[in-house]
């Protein structure tokens, strides 16, 4: 019934199953166990089913360690694998470079990122003009009225902000690539965020 519940909750409702993976090991623990004390002859291949699921758990962790926070495949342009945090801290140095204290993003997933990483010396929002935090989206809209240096910030595989950056006539230095797996676009104007669909705040 959970599961089946997730899949009408949106489009990242199966994050609710993650606490299923405890109980998942629990069961398989218990009930391997159980076999083992019933049938001895079992005890050699537990053993084994034991040592394999601990070398394919740690390959999986090596795997997972180039897997972006977000859920977006954690390749650049070029289609090089880009370990997440490495990436994200080139993008937090850049911004810290250009005094960049607050960033429009253009992934809702990254902006909660950017923000945990930088320990919030980075201020980030999304499109909606109200967010779970609402001081949030009124700070960054606040810096960019007051003329403070603020950015865009995008994933470089992203097609759709690419496209509608592409109808504005920016200067090339505007744009900079990151760890090739994102873009800042800075200084940034309210045209061209209201294009991707940002709501300011009055």
């Amino acid at each position: 019934l959970v599961a089946s519940f997730t899949v009408f909750v949106g489009p990242f409702g199966y994050r609710y199953l993650l606490p299923a993976v405890g109980l998942g090991v629990i069961l398989v623990s218990a009930s391997g166990a159980e076999l083992v004390v019933r049938w001895h002859q079992l005890r050699t291949g537990a053993y084994v089913a034991c040592g394999a699921l601990a070398l394919l758990g740690s390959l999986a962790l090596y795997e997972f360690s180039h897997v972006s926070f977000s859920g977006v495949p954690g390749a650049g342009r070029n289609g090089d694998v880009l370990g997440e945090r490495p990436a994200i801290e080139s993008l937090i140095r850049e911004l810290r470079a250009r005094g960049i204290r607050h960033v429009y993003s253009a992934d809702p997933l990254l902006q909660w990122n950017l923000m945990f990483e930088s320990g919030e010396t980075i201020v980030a929002r999304w499109r909606a003009s109200q967010d779970r935090v609402p001081t949030y989206p009124v700070e960054v809209d606040s810096a960019l009225k007051n003329g403070e240096p603020t950015a865009l910030v995008a994933y470089s595989s992203d097609e759709r902000t690419l496209k509608v950056l592409q109808t504005f006539s920016l200067p090339q230095e505007a744009r900079r690539v990151v760890a090739d797996k994102y873009i800042v676009v800075s200084p940034i104007t309210r045209p061209v965020l209201e294009a991707l669909g940002f709501t300011l705040n009055p």
